[in-house]
């Protein structure tokens, strides 16, 4: 994170979850190709974003890490069981569809907690509070 700030400047909190938002994006639309390393980087991009955003979990976002890792388990065990030059192929479509459905989640949980409302108006904004012009006083 060095290379995007000055040493001196403080690195806030919602610029780490945005800047892996636009990671997992950017991996997102790199290529057209739907190559394992690609599917991979993009894999580890979510999942690092889902750890950043833990703290924030609620109970739908619980459930749906919990049916992730279900999903990873399953398609683990039918890549082992498998045969064939067709198990990367199955696999790493199987990863691709999880991978998104995670990354959708995540999404929605921003959503529901306001998240890029604070990140672009500020943790103490209110969009209710009022402007008052400081202009002469009478």
């Amino acid at each position: 994170m060095a290379e995007f700030t000055p040493d001196n400047e403080k690195i806030e909190f919602r610029t780490i979850v945005l800047t892996h938002i636009r990671n997992v994006l950017n991996l997102s639309l790199k290529t057209t190709s739907e190559g394992a390393l690609k599917i991979k980087a993009m894999h580890d991009a979510v999942m690092s974003l889902s750890d950043v955003l833990l703290p924030f979990y609620d109970d739908e976002m619980n459930k749906c890490y919990t049916d992730y890792k279900k999903n990873i388990k399953d398609l683990r065990e039918k890549g082992i069981n498998v045969h064939g030059n067709s198990i990367g192929g199955i696999y790493y479509a199987g990863l691709k569809n999880i991978t998104r459905e995670l990354f959708r989640a995540l999404n929605l949980l921003m959503k529901r907690i306001d998240y890029l409302k604070s990140s672009i108006y500020g943790d103490n904004d209110s969009s209710d509070d009022v402007v008052e012009d400081e202009g002469e006083e009478d």
